[in-house]
């Protein structure tokens, strides 16, 4: 566990995602290191063979998905160039899309079959590479920065504002706060403090299921509160605007100065 000038981190461990065990994947889930490209790709095939389209998707992922595209359709300019990166299934830029024929939106993700359901979109302009001769007005990034480790972050986030980001743009990203209260869930005292107690036990608790199980779980990424993403966004040289929690989520919006 990370905890300093208020940031607090810890590691999380993962044995499925809707509803997709990983140890029935192609690509071996591992305990000690992140989820590489290849374990993506044969996630991602799973997901396909599960999933015919959207709608056979959970209805509450479905209803949070719905939330975030509608409060990131409202921050966005007219006409804006419009980059997601780590768009996963493209759910989120299809929604988007349909409500802002205005915007030009371009989709990245680095798992080859991840956006297969908005391939034939053509409001949706998919990527399998970046290039830096081509900036962004704004650019999201929707539940990413977990699966990178601290240092990592700041590296990425330099090379998307140095790169991809058009000098005055903005930057939005989407993620869960390990602290309920900053993804807008509010909690009384006997909730606080049950909040402080798993967040001690927490990484702990994981460790020991892995061990007494011994198969299946996945390193997923770090839990991280909103200090820790705005002292990464800091070090990554953008500038601070908002914060806002709601939906379960926390949106941090910051701009290229």
């Amino acid at each position: 566990m990370r905890m300093k000038n208020c940031c607090v981190e810890y590691p999380v461990y993962e044995k499925e995602w809707l509803g997709i065990s990983f140890d029935k994947l192609s690509v071996k889930p591992s305990f000690y290191d992140l989820a590489t490209s290849e374990f993506y790709d044969a996630f991602y095939e799973k997901f396909l063979d599960k999933y015919s389209g959207f709608m056979d998707l959970p209805g509450d992922w479905l209803a949070a998905k719905r939330i975030t595209a509608e409060y990131i359709s409202g921050l966005l300019p007219d006409g804006a160039k419009v980059l997601s990166y780590g768009c996963g299934s493209g759910y989120v830029e299809s929604l988007i899309a349909s409500n802002r024929s205005d915007l030009r939106l371009t989709a990245f993700d680095f798992a080859e079959v991840a956006s297969k359901f908005i391939e034939n979109d053509s409001s949706v302009n998919i990527i399998k590479e970046l290039d830096p001769k081509y900036k962004f007005n704004v650019i999201y990034i929707n539940h990413v920065l977990y699966a990178i480790d601290f240092q990592g972050c700041i590296e990425f986030l330099s090379k998307i504002r140095n790169d991809f980001l058009e000098d005055g743009g903005t930057l939005i990203i989407v993620n869960h706060s390990n602290i309920p209260y900053e993804n807008g869930i509010k909690l009384n005292f006997y909730g606080k403090l049950k909040l402080i107690v798993k967040s001690i036990l927490k990484p702990y608790y994981k460790k020991a299921k892995f061990f007494i199980s011994k198969r299946g779980f996945q390193f997923w990424g770090w839990e991280r509160n909103n200090a820790c993403y705005l002292e990464i966004l800091r070090k990554s040289n953008f500038d601070f605007m908002e914060v806002k929690g709601f939906n379960q989520h926390s949106y941090l919006i910051v701009k290229k100065g």
